[in-house]
């Protein structure tokens, strides 16, 4: 696969200090209890032989995968062990910390080969070791909180999409009420309408017919006073 630069530099880093180690581990022949003993001497060569093994294998930098916390055990554990960081301090420390430990750890203890260089590289395995069982603590509660953070994400994206779709609905049944309200409103005032339009057309009717009989009352009256003056030549 494709490697940074940035990864590349901090592999070249690791594998300078590994072979450092390797080295002050391989200058165990210098003490004359190893060399002359036959198992010691076995021992070492597989031993360094071993750790030489880590260099034709490159684990390159996870990019930090949430896990899901909804998944089952089986899903879980697959999830554990395929995470890239969980494999290259797996390969670290067992092809490399451990072995060394437990080698120096048998000369001190077994042999008696009590010396300042193997108490300070049985030293330094020791915290090697534990910095990398923390380190694997560390990644998998990172993981656990990246999970946690995704779900509580996504909660939130729901709880937004249902108080959007609920305005939305909320509006429509505004919407409609308003629609309901102005079609009766429409409705009365076209029912006024017609009523002033009815009294508007009866008063014109009442006043044409008064004003029919107040002209007919009128000839009536000419006619008599007509009729009168002529009866008086």
């Amino acid at each position: 696969g494709e490697m940074t630069r940035d990864a590349l530099a901090q592999l070249l880093l690791c594998y300078i200090g590994t072979a450092a180690d390797i080295i002050e581990f391989f200058d165990s022949f210098k003490d004359p209890k190893v060399n002359t003993d036959k198992v010691l001497c076995l021992a070492v060569m597989c031993i360094w032989s071993w750790s030489l093994m880590q260099f034709t294998i490159i684990v390159p930098a996870s990019k930090g995968k949430a896990m899901n916390l909804d998944a089952s055990c089986c899903d879980k554990t697959k999830e554990i062990c395929c995470n890239l960081d969980v494999w290259g301090i797996l390969i670290t420390v067992i092809l490399q910390d451990a072995p060394f430990f437990a080698f120096r750890l048998v000369i001190i203890i077994h042999y008696r080969l009590i010396s300042s260089m193997n108490l300070f590289c049985t030293a330094k395995n020791t915290l090697v070791i534990t910095l990398q069982i923390y380190r694997l603590v560390v990644v998998q509660i990172e993981a656990a909180a990246a999970a946690a953070k995704e779900a509580e994400k996504a909660k939130l994206v729901k709880k937004k999409g249902g108080n959007s779709r609920g305005g939305r609905q909320r509006g429509g049944g505004g919407s409609r009420t308003r629609g309901s309200s102005s079609s009766s409103y429409s409705r009365r005032d076209t029912k006024v309408r017609r009523g002033e339009t009815m009294r508007s057309e009866r008063s014109r009717d009442s006043w044409a017919r008064e004003s029919y009989r107040i002209s007919h009352r009128e000839q009536n009256s000419r006619s008599r006073n007509f009729d009168y003056d002529i009866e008086k030549e």
